[in-house]
C-alpha cells in the first residue's frame, strides 16, 4: 500500500511528534513532510504534491487560512485539516466554509486518524464522481467493453476498501445498493422486499431523525451529504457507519438523486471511546502520571510529552513548563543516585521498574516520591513511550525514617542496659562472697570473744558483791586486765581479717 503523503505546516516539533504518534497508533502508513515557513510550503506544493495538508493555525509568516487560500488559488484538489490548540466555534465554521475539510483540537488528537481518512476518502469519492460524470458524458464514445472494465475496477476498489455504493432516487423514494452495501448491513439480497424499508429498520432509533435531517440539509443547501450513524444487525450487534454522498440535480438545480458510499467505522469508534475513557481516567486520577518518549537512555534523557493535573498539584509545574523537558528537572542534590541507577538499568532492558527517591518541587521543596515506570508498545509491538505513575510518600517515608531512628536508639539503650545488668550481677556476686567471709569470721570470732568476755563479766560481778582484801582485789583486777587485753587482741584480729576479706 502506498504511504499517504502528508504535508504538515507546523513549527513545534512536539506537536508534530504527537501527530505522527496518533497516526502510527492507528496503523496508518504515511510519509511526514514538515514545513514551518511559507517558502517551504510553496516549494512542497510545487515539487512534492501532498495527498493531504495538516496545518497549525498560526505560524510567524503564514497561517492556516492563507495556506488554504494558496491551495484554492492553485486549483489543487488537496484535503485540508486545521489543527489548533484552541479556537472558537465561529472560526472553525468559517474555516470549513472556506474549504477546510475538518478541524482538530490539539488536546483531542485521537480524532486525527479518522478525520484524515475521512477527508481523503471524501476527496477520492469526489474525484471519482467527477471522473465518473465525465466518463458518463463520454460514454457514447466509449466501447461497451471499456465501460464494463471501469465498472469492474470500481467494484474491486470499493470491495478492497470495504465500502458499499448506494443510489437514492429522491423522486420515487427508491434505494439501490451494490454488493458491498449488503455485506455492510449483513443482509442477503433475497431477504429484501424493499431496500429503503430494510435500511430504515436497521437504523438505530436514536439516529433516524438526525440522518433524515442530514439528507434534507444536503438537498436544500446544495452541499455534500456527510454523516455518521449506527445500525443494528439481526444478531443485535451495533455497528457504526460513515456515509458520504452527493446530490445529482437537473439543469434547474432540482435534486434528483443522492449517490454515495458507506463504510464501517465501528473499530475506529471503539478505539476513540477507549481513548476517551483512558484519557478521563488519567486526567482525573489522584496519582501523578508522566509520559515520556522511549529514548534516548543517556543524556539528555527521554523528553516529557504528557503530564496530568495531579502532576501539577504534586510538583507545582504546569504541563506547558515541563513538556519538552526531561524528568531530570525534578531531581536535586538529595535524589538517591543508587535508585536512579537502578531505574536507568531497567530502562535499558525495557523492563518495568519501581523506585523511591527524593524529588524537588518547582519552589525547591523536597518531597519523597514512589514511582513505577513501564514501557508502552504500539500496535506493532515497538516500545515508543514510558509511562510513570508517581505518588507522594513523604509522610510515610519520614515516619519510616523516624521509626528506624527510634529502633536504633532502643537497641543502643538495650545494649547499655545489658552491660549495666552484667556489671550489677558481678558486683552482687562479689558482695555475696564478702558477706560469706564476714559470716565465717563472725561465727568463729564470736566463740573466741565469748570466753574472755564471760570472765570479765564474772570478775565485775565479784567485785560488786564481795568484800575482799586488797590482795584479792588486785588479783581480780589483774585477771580483769588480762581478759580485757585478750578481748582487745581478738577485736584487732577481727578487724584485720575483715580488712583482708574486703581487699582480697
Amino acid at each position: 500500500m502506498k504511504p499517504i503523503n502528508i504535508l504538515h505546516i507546523e513549527d513545534n516539533s512536539i506537536d508534530a511528534g504527537m501527530v505522527a504518534s496518533e497516526l502510527e497508533r492507528a496503523n496508518i502508513l504515511f510519509r511526514h513532510n514538515i514545513v514551518d515557513t511559507k517558502e517551504g510550503f510553496l516549494n512542497a506544493l510545487n515539487h512534492d504534491m501532498p495527498d493531504i495538508v495538516l496545518s497549525n493555525h498560526s505560524l510567524p509568516d503564514i497561517d492556516s487560512l492563507e495556506a488554504l487560500n494558496i491551495i484554492k488559488q492553485k486549483g489543487l484538489h488537496v484535503p485540508f485539516i486545521l489543527i489548533a490548540a484552541n479556537t472558537s466555534e465561529e472560526f472553525a465554521v468559517s474555516a470549513i466554509k472556506k474549504g477546510a475539510d475538518d478541524y482538530i483540537l490539539k488536546d483531542r488528537m485521537q480524532r486525527l486518524p479518522s478525520a484524515l481518512l475521512n477527508a481523503i476518502n471524501k476527496l477520492d469519492f469526489h474525484i471519482s464522481k467527477i471522473r465518473i460524470e465525465k466518463e458518463q458524458k463520454d460514454s457514447e464514445r466509449l466501447a461497451i467493453g471499456e465501460i464494463n472494465k471501469l465498472a469492474r475496477r470500481l467494484q474491486l476498489a470499493t470491495r478492497i476498501a470495504g465500502m458499499g455504493v448506494w443510489e437514492y432516487d429522491l423522486l420515487s423514494n427508491h434505494l439501490e445498493w451494490d454488493e458491498g452495501m449488503y455485506l455492510l448491513y449483513n443482509i442477503k439480497q433475497r431477504q429484501l422486499e424493499s431496500i429503503h424499508k430494510t435500511w430504515l429498520t436497521r437504523l438505530h432509533p436514536n439516529d433516524k431523525e438526525q440522518v433524515n435531517k442530514e439528507i434534507e440539509w444536503a438537498v436544500a443547501s446544495k452541499k455534500e451529504y456527510d454523516t455518521e450513524f449506527r445500525i443494528i444487525w439481526d444478531d443485535g450487534s451495533l455497528h457504526y457507519i460513515k456515509a458520504i454522498g452527493m446530490v445529482e440535480r437537473d439543469n434547474a438545480g432540482n435534486a434528483l438523486k443522492l449517490i454515495g458510499i458507506n463504510w464501517d467505522i465501528t473499530n475506529q469508534k471503539k478505539e476513540e471511546e477507549r481513548l476517551k475513557l483512558l484519557e478521563s481516567v488519567v486526567t482525573n486520577t489522584n496519582d501523578s502520571v508522566l509520559i515520556t518518549e522511549a529514548e534516548p537512555f543517556d543524556a539528555p534523557d527521554p523528553k516529557i510529552v504528557y503530564v496530568n493535573e495531579a502532576f501539577t498539584r504534586m510538583t507545582g509545574y504546569t504541563a506547558d513548563e515541563v513538556i519538552g523537558q526531561t524528568p531530570r528537572i525534578l531531581q536535586g542534590p538529595k535524589s538517591d543516585r543508587q535508585e536512579l541507577a537502578k531505574l536507568k538499568t531497567s530502562l535499558k532492558k525495557w523492563e518495568p521498574c519501581e523506585i523511591t527517591t527524593i524529588n524537588y518541587k518547582k519552589n525547591g521543596e523536597e518531597f519523597w516520591v514512589n514511582f513505577s515506570v513501564s514501557p508502552v508498545a504500539n500496535e506493532k509491538g515497538w516500545f515508543n513511550h514510558w509511562i510513570a505513575i508517581q505518588r507522594d510518600v513523604t509522610e510515610s517515608k519520614l515516619a519510616e525514617i523516624r521509626l528506624n531512628e527510634l529502633n536504633e536508639s532502643l537497641q543502643k539503650h538495650a545494649t547499655e542496659l545489658a552491660i549495666s545488668n552484667a556489671n550489677l550481677e558481678q558486683h552482687i556476686k562479689v558482695v555475696e562472697e564478702q558477706n560469706k567471709k564476714f559470716k565465717d569470721i563472725g561465727w568463729t570470732q564470736s566463740h573466741i570473744v565469748r570466753a574472755p568476755l564471760a570472765r570479765m563479766m564474772g570478775i565485775a560481778s565479784l567485785i560488786k558483791n564481795l568484800k575482799m582484801a586488797d590482795a584479792e582485789c588486785e588479783e581480780l583486777l589483774n585477771h580483769f586486765n588480762a581478759s580485757a587485753n585478750e578481748l582487745d587482741d581478738i577485736i584487732k584480729e577481727v578487724v584485720e581479717k575483715a580488712r583482708q576479706a574486703i581487699f582480697n
